[in-house]
């Protein structure tokens, strides 16, 4: 059990430092640095980017209990603006508010009290033009007025497009900012993917050397070697393999060290429908062979391409593995959630003056290219790409000519992951949606 125990804080760190410098994302790190706000219960988009507005919660006890409702508003473009939640602890919503780029700037918390919404605490997220996450502070209302709790800051450093450097500050309640971390990042010639990055860690008024991690890019894999500085050199302490399957589903292997022999250790599987909706979470051990310890599955239920029903089950194979969870032989209900009332983000057109367009290739790697037929006209459209969250990655205006036309927008900047795709005409009504996938 102690060794399980041992394995579970190192495969636990591990996949959070892979998830926050994801060798895939390096190109542009800051834009892994903060959690973006998904839409309401977390969903993924369908097709046409649709969101459900009305949800109903139940919990499993040897029955489905129910126990929350959720209403959320959306914008014309499908970002959430408002969150409403009903559950037995009694009425609160989220607000929140959107730059010009669609990248979420405000979220207020807000609290249903003496029969009026009270604020409770705000976050203010910062970004620069090219979309960088610059950091957050976390206010609390005080007495009629927002106080400033804690917060994190990135300074960033970049050359030819490319970060080089990363510093992060952070604020505590009653302290100053404060140096946090750096990371030094290096590219190889003509790469835009990094192969090393260097941490170092803030301490006495000076930057001290403390994580190295090198990568290794093969075909659908990562390897991640990292390094501790330990008596003025670098010592390798771990080792991981990032490999990427279908529908953006990736699979992280630990390893550790046994006789100067790198091993399998962990395993972390993630697995997604064709729709980009999770439906997998596994952790296993390597016991001489694949040993599930814990893990979290979904099951889902379409109408068309909206989500309506989604069941949250559990695995454990230890109950120190989750608070207040019992150990299960097999996987248990814990969660049910009914989607209704769904969104569309703008409405198709379909009329015969309108384009006939398709784009390719999906899963897209350095370019996507949109083939537009244009029977007569010429006509301006709006191209944008949406991550899953509802937040722009691209915008861009063209205009295209009577006959046929392509469009060739260079997608290898993006991080890795499901995208959607849109194109309006001038007046904002919807031409063209399409789900893609950018490795």
């Amino acid at each position: 059990m102690m060794i399980k125990k041992a394995l579970v804080a190192c495969a636990c760190f591990m996949c959070f430092l892979s998830m926050s410098l994801n060798a895939q994302d390096l190109k542009n790190p800051v834009n892994l640095a903060h959690d973006n706000h998904e839409n309401s219960s977390g969903l993924k988009a369908g097709v046409l980017g649709s969101f459900p507005q009305h949800m109903e919660e139940a919990f499993w006890a040897d029955a489905w209990m129910p126990y929350a409702t959720e209403d959320t508003e959306y914008s014309i473009e499908g970002l959430p603006t408002q969150i409403e939640r009903n559950d037995s602890s009694g009425k609160t919503r989220q607000l929140f508010s959107y730059n010009d780029q669609g990248w979420l700037t405000q979220t207020i918390t807000q609290t249903w009290i003496d029969m009026q919404w009270q604020n409770q605490t705000r976050t203010i997220d910062s970004m620069n033009e090219d979309g960088d996450y610059l950091g957050y502070t976390f206010d609390t209302w005080i007495d009629g007025v927002w106080v400033l709790q804690d917060g994190m800051a990135y300074t960033v450093q970049k050359e030819g497009g490319l970060t080089v450097e990363m510093i992060i500050s952070v604020k505590r309640p009653g302290l100053e900012w404060v140096n946090m971390q750096r990371y030094v990042y290096t590219y190889p010639e003509g790469s835009d993917k990094a192969s090393t990055f260097i941490m170092e860690v803030w301490n006495s008024g000076q930057w001290v050397l403390n994580l190295k991690v090198e990568y290794t890019y093969g075909d659908g894999s990562i390897e991640q070697l990292g390094y501790n500085y330990i008596n003025g050199s670098w010592t390798q302490t771990s080792k991981m393999i990032e490999t990427t399957g279908e529908y953006n589903s990736y699979y992280l292997t630990t390893y550790s060290n046994a006789n100067n022999e790198w091993v399998p250790s962990g395993r972390s599987s993630y697995e997604y429908d064709i729709h980009g909706n999770q439906i997998l979470y596994l952790l296993e051990f390597y016991t001489g062979g694949w040993e599930p310890y814990m893990g979290n599955r979904y099951l889902l239920i379409y109408d068309g391409t909206n989500l309506i029903q989604r069941i949250s089950q559990l695995f454990t194979s230890s109950e120190a593995a989750y608070q207040n969870v019992n150990q299960t032989d097999d996987w248990k209900n814990t969660l049910k959630e009914v989607f209704s009332n769904f969104h569309s983000a703008g409405v198709l057109i379909t009329s015969e003056e309108s384009l006939n367009i398709n784009s390719f290739p999906n899963p897209a790697n350095e370019m996507l290219f949109i083939k537009a037929n244009n029977p007569g006209g010429e006509k301006k459209v709006n191209v944008s790409i949406l991550n899953m969250t509802g937040q722009r990655s691209f915008t861009e205006s063209y205009s295209i000519r009577t006959g046929t036309q392509q469009i060739n927008i260079p997608v290898n900047q993006l991080p890795a992951g499901v995208y959607i795709l849109h194109i309006q005409d001038t007046n904002g009504r919807y031409l063209y949606n399409e789900m893609v996938q950018i490795h």
